[in-house]
């Protein structure tokens, strides 16, 4: 619905201050997953992967992961692309914390509940008509509690795909690792081998 001119709630309800702290606080957890997936790629311990990687947004995130398994020659058996996959579904996540966390809530006519005036993008007054900027024109949009429950079970999914990302792409490094440590070993062997040999090979000292 459009926006006019209405008072800003400065307290929500209960059950809104709960359901914005509870999502916001599980969305930096998927965040959280998201670089620790990214450090372990990087072979970095968390304190260096804190100055090396600034926090980025999903996108970038999962640029960065799918960069890395490129270059490791990683495979993974989550879906992160396409329609219902991990990336888009946590990108219309990030949009959603996003809103809900800065934007501005205030008292609408139609609702005695919480509507959050929304101030990016566009959206339309009716059908065919032609799109308004929410910048100029702030959009009034009713969040029921039945979006948080929603996004929460978007989260707890998202999570336990994270998790098995990470658990695939740890096999598969910890693989790489002994491939390189068995190369590494095989290198010395070798070297020791062809030192050993000139040694042989050197012209003893007359008597």
């Amino acid at each position: 619905m459009p926006m006019a001119l209405y008072r800003v709630r400065t307290r929500l309800p209960a059950r809104y201050n709960t359901a914005i702290g509870r999502l916001v606080s599980r969305f930096a957890v998927v965040e959280g997953r998201l670089r620790h997936v990214i450090y372990s790629r990087l072979e970095v311990n968390p304190k260096f992967g804190r100055v090396a990687v600034k926090n980025p947004r999903i996108r970038d995130s999962f640029t960065m992961i799918e960069d890395l398994m490129a270059l490791r020659e990683f495979t993974t058996t989550v879906r992160l692309k396409g329609e219902g996959a991990l990336i888009p579904a946590l990108e219309e996540l990030e949009r959603f914390r996003d809103k809900i966390s800065h934007g501005v809530w205030v008292k609408h006519g139609a609702t005695r509940d919480p509507v959050l005036q929304v101030t990016a993008g566009s959206y339309t007054e009716a059908p065919g008509a032609g799109p308004v900027k929410a910048r100029i024109n702030p959009q009034a949009v009713t969040v029921p509690m039945e979006t948080f429950a929603q996004f929460d079970r978007i989260i707890t999914q998202a999570l336990k795909q994270i998790d098995k990302l990470a658990r695939e792409l740890g096999r598969q490094h910890t693989l790489l690792r002994k491939q390189r440590e068995r190369l590494e070993r095989d290198r010395l062997r070798q070297r020791r081998k062809r030192r050993q040999s000139q040694s042989a090979r050197k012209p003893q000292p007359k008597s």
